[in-house]
């Protein structure tokens, strides 16, 4: 009897063989570890730790859902994980490093 591997993704799952688990595993732990790899339109990759809205929030000084508008805007970078908003605190604050958000309560 051959090993099954059953993935849950969303309200579905993914079912693989032993082997084509443990080759897809091996093929992303090479594209994480690579030093030189890329996205396939030349951005490198790097192992990035990605954190929820609500961190983010607690590093800025912002409400969640201020967070979560940003990144519905373009503003800051967002990575989608099935229906969860992922931020990458590095990428978020050179966004905003980038951008120039005029304060509503300033005099005209």
């Amino acid at each position: 009897m051959t090993a099954t591997v059953i993935i849950p993704f969303g309200a579905r799952y993914l079912v693989l063989d032993q082997a084509t688990f443990d080759a897809a595993l091996a093929a992303g732990d090479t594209l994480v570890q690579a030093p030189n790899a890329t996205n396939g339109r030349g951005t490198r990759l790097e192992a990035a730790e990605l954190v929820d809205a609500a961190q983010v929030a607690r590093v800025f000084s912002l409400r969640p859902a201020a967070v979560l508008r940003l990144a519905r805007d373009g503003v800051i970078p967002v990575v989608k994980v099935g229906r969860l908003s992922k931020f990458d605190i590095a990428a978020v604050r050179a966004a905003l490093d980038e951008q120039s958000i005029p304060d509503k309560r300033a005099r005209k």
